[in-house]
């Protein structure tokens, strides 16, 4: 499921998978509670990904990695809130912030803190 990204710090495309990930912070420190590689659609792959059988822990690893960015991190709150990690705030980038994430994460208990895109 390798797929081919953009590096933005170095302006080039490599092959690799993107990292997202939840953490909890008090506004000193901050700790990392989960994490989802995230690859990108088939067109991109190197390789494509093969049949797994739908009952293991992998399956639902490599259905997460297809997933948008924006659906990956209402399931890392999802699990996080199941966990019962205490939180009253979810913070996040603007490249997260369309009305139907901040509906999401609103209904899951939660305000939130972004930076809102310029339309």
């Amino acid at each position: 499921m390798l797929a081919k990204i953009y590096d933005h710090a170095k302006n080039v495309y490599i092959y690799g998978f993107r990292m997202l990930t939840l953490g909890w912070t008090d506004g000193n420190t901050f700790l990392p509670v989960n994490h989802i590689l995230l690859s990108s659609l088939s067109k991109c792959q190197v390789n494509g990904s093969k049949p797994i059988d739908h009952r293991n822990n992998g399956y639902k690893r490599r259905r997460l990695v297809l997933m948008k960015g924006t659906d990956a991190m209402i399931e890392l709150i999802k699990e996080a809130k199941k966990a019962m990690i205490p939180a009253d705030y979810v913070l996040f980038d603007s490249g997260f912030a369309s009305t139907k994430t901040l509906i999401a994460v609103q209904k899951l208990g939660y305000e939130v803190i972004a930076m809102i895109k310029r339309f």
